[in-house]
């Protein structure tokens, strides 16, 4: 599984569940990561990352959806660019890093993902590099943020 996929199932689980997530977290802006096994990288939030997510909590951000162009289609009278349900978004508010903790041969209803404040993951992060570790355990993680388990059942 890689890094976009989850992210995509991260977000079918949130439109499905969007009363849940908006109650608890409001509207936010989200950076999705991988997690392999039972360590993540501490530099797996890159700087541009981080910068955009915390000036979405700050001070507010304005993103434009990008328009698709439809060349790519096989269908050589199709022009113009593929329908998008509008041109941007401006978010401010709460900023999450979420990750998705993906153990091979493990059964669905069993896999989890983490919501962790981004100024929590910074502390974590940072705290672990003076410390001389280059990477965080799922329990770290964990620690620091909330865990939903089995969020992928209802795709079976």
């Amino acid at each position: 599984m890689k890094e976009k996929e989850a992210t995509r199932d991260f977000g079918r689980w949130v439109t499905a569940n969007m009363g849940m997530w908006t109650a608890r977290y409001g509207s936010c802006a989200i950076e999705a990561k991988m997690m392999r096994g039972d360590r993540i990288p501490t530099s797996a939030l890159r700087p541009h990352q981080v910068d955009s997510l915390v000036t979405a909590k700050e001070t507010g951000i304005w993103h434009k959806i990008a328009d698709s162009p439809v060349s790519w289609l096989k269908d050589a009278n199709v022009r113009g660019t593929l329908r998008k349900p509008f041109d941007g978004a401006i978010v401010k508010g709460n900023a999450y890093v979420v990750v998705y903790r993906y153990v091979p041969r493990q059964r669905v209803k069993d896999r989890e993902f983490c919501v962790v404040e981004v100024g929590e993951w910074l502390l974590m992060t940072e705290a672990a590099e003076r410390g001389g570790k280059r990477s965080v355990t799922w329990e770290e993680v964990k620690e620091r943020g909330h865990v939903f388990r089995s969020f992928l059942t209802y795709l079976t």
